[in-house]
């Protein structure tokens, strides 16, 4: 009996790992492009010359189809078309191989040397627009590479923002993007000071971000609310006019909550006149 129940425990874990494995596959919708590469993969492993000459392409085929189904499942979509490209000159080549060696043996049978010639013309062709596409795979490694870094050193920029993690986000606390009293137009530098952020929002498109806007004690407390919800509008222009979507950028007026220093002294007054902005879901860095 012992042995029976440890039994069906086994099965049960088993399936439950299953269902999350599918579950966790499916988050994504699949890529009809992707679907189609792998059938143009799977006809060409049943066409005997094409198996033949282009084994080893249609190996780097699968692998490179396998990757590109892989980074789309994750949502990295950059990547998974770049793979998904290499997948797909992989078997150009295979089919390319196959198709010469049908020609090869047709030329065997072929007794005009004119038909030889096109089939040989039709072949040239082929091989330049493998070479055209060779050329576009390594422009796109170049391009991937060059953002990759360029991406890295926006988050070394970012770094000098002393960003505190939160239950949001990474948040970063701006004060010396501050303002006057009453006034929603940022202080002078203020503009070049969010300079380092925007370069990273435009080069990680699918981050999103919250504004938050404080004021000091100065008038009332509705006042205040509609003050500071101008101010975090003011760093949503100043970002959209750097290139960052409107889309991805939520405001909010917090007015004189959360004061980070005395409303007593000038200097305190000042410090609670900031902003806040929190990359949503970003890990720290």
């Amino acid at each position: 009996m012992t042995r029976i129940i440890a039994t069906r425990l086994a099965r049960g874990l088993l399936l439950g790992s299953s269902l999350l494995a599918v579950s966790a596959c499916t988050s994504m919708a699949p890529n009809p492009q992707i679907a189609e590469a792998q059938g143009r993969l799977s006809t060409a492993l049943n066409d005997k010359e094409t198996a033949e000459r282009g084994q080893g392409d249609l190996t780097n085929a699968k692998l490179a189809l396998n990757s590109a189904q892989m980074e789309w499942t994750r949502g990295d979509k950059e990547k998974a078309e770049h793979q998904l490209v290499m997948g797909q000159t992989y078997i150009d080549l295979a089919e390319t191989r196959g198709q010469q060696a049908k020609f090869e043996a047709d030329n065997t049978r072929l007794a005009g040397l004119a038909q030889m010639a096109e089939k040989d013309q039709q072949l040239a062709g082929k091989d330049a627009q493998i070479a055209g596409q060779s050329r576009m795979i390594a422009r796109k490694d170049s391009q991937l590479a060059g953002k990759t870094q360029e991406l890295a050193q926006a988050q070394d920029q970012l770094r000098d923002y002393k960003m505190t993690q939160t239950d949001r986000g990474a948040t970063l606390v701006l004060q010396d993007v501050s303002f006057e009293t009453g006034k929603t137009e940022l202080l002078a530098g203020g503009v070049n000071r969010l300079q380092p952020l925007i370069n990273y929002l435009r080069l990680s498109p699918t981050t999103k971000v919250r504004i938050d806007g404080y004021t000091d004690n100065v008038g009332s407390v509705k006042y205040n609310q509609t003050l500071s919800l101008a101010r975090a509008n003011s760093v949503k222009t100043v970002l959209s006019d750097g290139g960052v979507s409107s889309e991805r950028i939520q405001t909010a007026g917090s007015g004189i909550d959360k004061p980070v220093a005395t409303n007593t002294t000038v200097a305190g007054r000042q410090s609670n006149r900031r902003v806040e902005i929190t990359l949503l879901s970003q890990p720290e860095m």
